[in-house]
């Protein structure tokens, strides 16, 4: 397992977001399942597939788990108490992305909230990001 570090952002680092400006977030992250959920190009289990994986549920969650065995902040290990979570935004994902077990992390739920709302992060503790560039290439565009 490569070792991350976390950081922490405090209060001060974020500018504050009213609940309209989250409201629209969330609505975005909507209109994106709903988008798929409408698509003709794909099968009705791909679609299915698709929208599991916005929750880190279903098979993103099994093939995060061939790269991931635990949440590398709190150590735990029993996957019933840990969620998939995207490193590139579910929504700004291609489809391959959505469900790649190389754009995961096995989060404990509080870490996987404050990893989606931006208030932690994680770097290769090398120094620098050349090895999670290397890792998920298509990160940089996120």
């Amino acid at each position: 397992m490569q070792h991350l570090t976390l950081q922490f952002r405090n209060s001060e680092d974020f500018v504050s977001v009213d609940s309209e400006e989250q409201l629209e977030a969330e609505n975005a992250e909507d209109d994106a399942e709903e988008v798929i959920k409408k698509r003709t190009d794909i099968g009705p289990t791909y679609k299915w597939e698709l929208s599991r994986a916005r929750r880190g549920q279903g098979s993103f969650k099994r093939n995060v788990c061939s790269y991931e065995t635990g949440c590398r902040v709190t150590g735990v290990k029993e996957l019933m108490h840990l969620r998939a979570s995207h490193i590139k935004p579910w929504v700004k994902s291609t489809d391959e992305e959505k469900l790649s077990g190389c754009n995961g992390l096995l989060l404990a739920p509080h870490i996987d909230h404050l990893f989606d709302e931006g208030w932690i992060s994680f770097e290769d503790n090398r120094g620098g990001s050349g090895w999670l560039d290397s890792l998920f290439p298509f990160l940089s565009g996120a």
